[in-house]
């Protein structure tokens, strides 16, 4: 991108790209539920297959093999771009050259080890993969916390109107924080406790945000008038 004026071409468009092809699949999971297609214990234990149901009885030869190909070449090159953004992160933190092959082979093989056990994990385990995968989803909501607590910061320092990226990031804790407390693959809480909680985090949350950028712009400020003080002193 060029210039801060492109993030919205790229980053809200392809988030309403994301959203569409979230309700087409919905669609076909309702479709497959109310065409008698699928039991519902189907739908809740096996998600693969209701792929290959939506492929074979919905969308015809051509539409069933588009949507399986698609089905196994995102994840495949997700992974790839996640794997490499992992080895390039790990190295900038690590203070490594990358621009040599020994040092990029030495930080690859540890995750690639990791990746290889959590893979055979999931095979080896009959309920590996969807343990796996409830776990890799609510890291990915978090994420998001991080994401647009960062964007926070940048637009109160920037003054920008700063709510648009704080409130949803309140949201999205008070999701992501309620779901594992509750959770049983986190700390079984009562809903009603695992609620209390959040809330209480997600305001917390707010708050220390926007008085934290807050200082962080008046320092920004500060530092400015000094600098230009100095500059008309003839430093």
């Amino acid at each position: 991108m060029k210039s801060e004026h492109d993030g919205r071409m790229t980053f809200y468009n392809m988030m309403i790209l994301e959203g569409f092809i979230a309700m087409v699949w919905a669609g076909a999971a309702m479709g497959v539920l109310n065409g008698g297609l699928a039991a519902i214990s189907m739908l809740h234990n096996a998600p693969t297959s209701v792929v290959g149901i939506v492929a074979k009885n919905m969308l015809g030869s051509v539409g069933g093999m588009i949507a399986v190909i698609g089905v196994i070449v995102l994840p495949v090159t997700t992974g790839d771009t996640a794997l490499r953004a992992l080895r390039i992160m790990a190295a900038d933190a690590l203070h490594v050259d990358t621009g040599k092959r020994r040092n990029n082979l030495l930080i690859a093989l540890p995750i690639f080890a990791i990746v290889a056990g959590m893979l055979y994990f999931s095979k080896s385990n009959a309920n590996g993969f969807n343990l796996l995968w409830r776990y890799f989803a609510w890291s990915n909501e978090t994420t998001a916390v991080f994401a647009f607590t960062m964007i926070s910061v940048y637009m109160i320092k920037t003054k920008k109107p700063y709510l648009m990226a704080l409130v949803p990031g309140m949201f999205y804790l008070f999701i992501v924080l309620s779901f594992i407390l509750n959770a049983k693959i986190g700390f079984h809480l009562s809903w009603t406790l695992s609620y209390v909680i959040a809330g209480i985090a997600a305001l917390a949350y707010g708050a220390v945000i926007a008085a934290d950028g807050k200082n962080q712009n008046g320092a920004v400020i500060a530092a400015d008038g000094k600098n230009q003080r100095g500059k008309l002193n003839g430093w």
